[in-house]
């Protein structure tokens, strides 16, 4: 019989192995540069960027997707969640990449996000995103989708549908836009 703390161990050394492959990370990745949160839960849909030793975007699709649920776990989306928080398209110029998110584009929204990269003295990299807020391009620091009439599976108690009424450009310093929802809005069941 295993002692609690050994089990523990195992358990830590298991997700260590998992979230290895799950999230690739080299050492130049920026895992997080922006998120979106939903009303609904606490859980949240995270953008990060893949850099190579010169903190240059790696390759034609840098950057990637995932989630963190609220219990701090984090794995892919799912293919039916590509639709809602996917990426449309990617475009790489030098230490810029400009992606269209498929929850804007499947919206009519026109908010391409830009994501700046650039290299500390210290040699660090550091990247940033930035959108039009308030008709003026400012660093975006998240994204949160105000949904109502809820469907959820009774088995697993996830969102399955739905009605997206509004969602919330946020900047580092709190300046918001807020942008109604007009096309699309029901999603799921």
């Amino acid at each position: 019989m295993l002692k609690r703390q050994n089990k523990l161990a195992i358990l830590s050394l298991t997700n260590l192995i998992f979230l290895s492959f799950v999230l690739p990370s080299r050492g130049n990745d920026i895992s997080s540069v922006f998120y979106i949160s939903k009303n609904d839960n606490d859980n949240q849909i995270h953008y990060g960027i893949r850099l190579n030793q010169n903190c240059l975007p790696e390759g034609s699709n840098p950057v990637y997707v995932y989630w963190v649920r609220e219990n701090k776990t984090t794995g892919n989306l799912l293919s039916v969640e590509e639709p809602a928080y996917g990426i449309s398209s990617q475009s790489v110029s030098g230490e810029n990449v400009e992606v269209i998110l498929r929850f804007f584009q499947n919206r009519g929204i026109q908010k391409p996000i830009s994501f700046k990269i650039f290299k500390l003295n210290n040699g660090t990299c550091k990247a940033q995103a930035f959108a039009r807020i308030n008709s003026s391009q400012k660093q975006l620091s998240n994204i949160h989708i105000f949904l109502k009439h809820i469907f959820r599976n009774p088995l697993t108690g996830s969102t399955i549908g739905g009605t997206v009424v509004n969602l919330t450009l946020v900047s580092p310093n709190r300046e918001e836009e807020v942008i109604s929802c007009n096309s699309n809005c029901r999603f799921g069941i």
